[in-house]
């Protein structure tokens, strides 16, 4: 794939290394990307286990009252 002359004159607009500018930008992406699909694990973790999470709270609610500190 070739990159578009466009899109290397944006890139020389603002950085003298082409290369080096989009070997840092890929590994930017990459991380983000990283982190999105890292966060969605979690998200479903914890979709998954709130409702038990909820009914266990439920069932030790009754114990905050019992006058221990």
């Amino acid at each position: 794939m070739l990159i578009p002359e466009k899109a290397l004159r944006l890139i020389d607009s603002v950085s003298e290394n082409r290369t080096s500018f989009m070997v840092e930008a890929a590994v930017r992406e990459a991380q983000r990307r990283r982190r999105e699909l890292r966060d969605a694990e979690i998200r479903l973790i914890c979709t998954e286990t709130a409702e038990r999470d909820r009914r266990l709270a439920s069932e030790w609610e009754d114990t905050l009252a019992d006058g221990l500190d």
